[in-house]
């Protein structure tokens, strides 16, 4: 900011009130500073559906930057260009992945990234996000993410600036957890493959075993299975059943709970008397319907609508969240003489990484926005993931249909765990 725009911000900052504290006379729009945010989308080869990703964009947009009703200071210091839209593939290569971040992205002064994907196989990206995440982590540029598919992977990333709206893996585990003490199931195995976030999902399940105080769990083993054939499969699942398990928690894609089950069938391992309950990414992340001829009656499973409809309410939601994150910002009297621009540049002219990116994530981080009556408010913890988020129980009913019983909210908030 120039110095004759932060004398006239300080002028009016001791003659004004702002919310009971002084604020600073508004900015001509010529000496206002132009910032946007990126939107990174699903490809899709249907119009309709591109079309609707882009006119949820601009709507979303406008409720904040067109509204005449709510009082916005950010419009005081800040101009918002059009957002820099663009789509990639479901699993791009580097190549693409940088052309979209240095063509598309960096070079339009973008302070926030939002980063949508929705994968029907759970993990198929899961090295293409990861390597995404991480270059945005090494540039300093936040992100808010909705990438169901990949739950978890930003926490794997180094120095990581993400805010994820997915439910995360701490929030499937206390699901099942609950359906645990629901049903005053004490004892149970984790069963998972070697899916990406498998250790995630153990962890995430211990940790809160650990802080159960008032009902007792006790973990009868950790099978990870790594056969690649049933006979394979048979031999490690043969070793579970000597065991006194009869609940088990299955973590796997979709594709290897139908052998997984297939074979637990053979060593009836599926009747009456076992209960499997299965992750978002077995049961699948659309609207679901109809289950694999494989799964039991009676089976159970976490999910959550990962659909192109849901997807259109999470980039509303990101939206929601820049904005007030960035109100938040342009509030604190500290940061008046501080920019929300960078001059980063791929090619090595400009700077390499934007650390004033980690003081404008710390406010995102910071939004408490109150939603809509049956939905969750938007909080934050520490790590980036939601607070509170709603779940629903699935029961696969004897015409092997996934059918709703129960939906949850769940609250995780790792903060109190420290």
């Amino acid at each position: 900011m120039k110095l004759s725009t932060f004398l006239i911000c300080l002028a009016c900052l001791l003659a004004g009130t702002w919310a009971a504290l002084p604020h600073p006379e508004p900015i001509t729009n010529s000496s206002k500073i132009q910032i946007t945010f990126g939107v990174i989308l699903p490809k899709t080869l249907l119009i309709t559906v591109a079309r609707s990703y882009f006119k949820t964009l601009t709507e979303s947009v406008e409720a904040f930057t067109l509204n005449r009703h709510v009082k916005y200071h950010f419009k005081d210091f800040y101009e918002i260009s059009s957002p820099s839209g663009t789509s990639m593939s479901l699993n791009p290569s580097p190549t693409e992945i940088l052309n979209v971040l240095c063509n598309k992205v960096v070079k339009r002064n973008v302070i926030t990234i939002l980063y949508f994907t929705n994968s029907k196989i759970f993990g198929s990206n899961a090295a293409s996000v990861q390597y995404l995440l991480q270059l945005t982590a090494y540039l300093g540029i936040p992100v808010i993410s909705w990438n169901a598919d990949n739950i978890g992977v930003e926490q794997r990333v180094s120095e990581s600036r993400i805010l994820q709206l997915a439910p995360s893996m701490e929030h499937q585990a206390a699901a099942m957890l609950s359906i645990l003490r629901r049903y005053s199931w004490h004892q149970f195995s984790i069963v998972t493959t070697l899916i990406g976030g498998h250790d995630h999902f153990i962890r995430a399940v211990r940790d809160l075993v650990l802080e159960s105080t008032e009902f007792m769990f006790n973990i009868l083993g950790v099978f990870v299975l790594k056969g690649n054939t049933k006979h394979e499969l048979r031999g490690e699942l043969e070793h579970m059943k000597r065991s006194d398990t009869r609940v088990i928690l299955l973590y796997a894609t979709k594709e290897e709970g139908i052998d997984i089950m297939s074979v637990a069938t053979e060593l009836g391992m599926t009747g009456k008397n076992y209960m499997w309950i299965a992750s978002q990414s077995v049961a699948g992340s659309g609207t679901v319907h109809f289950a694999p001829d494989q799964f039991p009656m009676g089976m159970l499973a976490i999910h959550f609508n990962a659909s192109t409809n849901v997807l259109e309410n999470e980039m509303e939601r990101a939206i929601t969240i820049f904005f007030h994150g960035l109100e938040l910002y342009v509030k604190n009297r500290r940061n008046h003489n501080q920019t929300l621009s960078h001059n980063l540049h791929c090619s090595g002219l400009g700077d390499t990484r934007w650390n004033h990116g980690d003081t404008f994530f710390r406010y995102l981080q910071r939004v408490n926005i109150e939603t809509r009556k049956g939905q969750s408010d938007i909080q934050f913890n520490t790590d980036g993931t939601l607070k509170h988020v709603h779940l629903d129980v699935l029961n696969l009913n004897s015409r092997n249909v996934w059918e709703r019983i129960a939906n949850m909210c769940v609250c995780v908030c790792a903060d109190d765990r420290y």
